[in-house]
């Protein structure tokens, strides 16, 4: 079991880098371009720029999450590898009620959106949870917390922001046609930068 759960984690570390490298990125590109996504498959019939402007921001609260959901997708092996089933239940029990506390909570202050960022607020407090009480069960297996390379990619994942918020306002939304032209011309932009600049910045590869 101790050899099991020491691959797990060392295999957890190595996509959790993964996940860093890729998905903290993303988010930046998804923030940049996430009207154009919303334009291109929504705007037609009723729905307008007030509905566009509506659901960028509901779209902007869930994407604020995905780091954590992906950490928890790896988290929660390493309970099964030791053979334990009930402590994932228990915590996503907890999680739930939490969840549907947090989306009455803010509901009342920041309406639809409330409810996408009360789910990307729990998926961070399960993270801390999970990771906590693996800490205690299993002291001699830490995971790794890059901070070093962590802080470069929150960096770059800033510069792909400004370069595609900053670039974009030379081809303006005006139809179909433009927004599927900034997605594809930014978003090609947003993946050139995140891999040279990877190259760059020197962030090391989990190995």
């Amino acid at each position: 079991i101790i050899l099991l759960t020491y691959y797990k984690f060392k295999k957890m570390n190595m996509r959790k880098q993964i996940y860093e490298q890729g998905i903290i990125p993303i988010i930046a590109i998804i923030a940049a371009l996430g009207k154009d996504m919303i334009y291109l498959l929504f705007m037609r019939g009723a729905f307008n720029e007030n509905s566009l402007q509506m659901t960028y921001i509901a779209f902007l609260c869930y994407a604020s999450g995905l780091l954590f959901y992906s950490w928890n997708r790896l988290l929660i092996p390493i309970f099964y590898a030791n053979k334990d089933t009930k402590t994932p239940v228990k915590i996503s029990a907890i999680i739930v009620v939490l969840n549907i506390t947090l989306n009455y909570v803010l509901m009342q202050f920041i309406g639809h959106a409330g409810l996408a960022l009360a789910t990307s607020i729990s998926a961070f407090i399960q993270y801390l949870i999970l990771s906590s009480i693996i800490k205690k069960k299993l002291p001699l297996i830490v995971i790794k917390n890059q901070v070093k390379d962590l802080t470069k990619i929150i960096f770059l994942s800033l510069v792909i922001w400004l370069s595609i918020i900053f670039l974009s306002r030379f081809i303006p939304q005006k139809s179909y046609l433009f927004a599927a032209l900034r997605l594809v011309t930014f978003g090609a932009l947003g993946g050139f930068i995140m891999i040279f600049g990877s190259q760059i910045l020197e962030i090391e590869n989990s190995k």
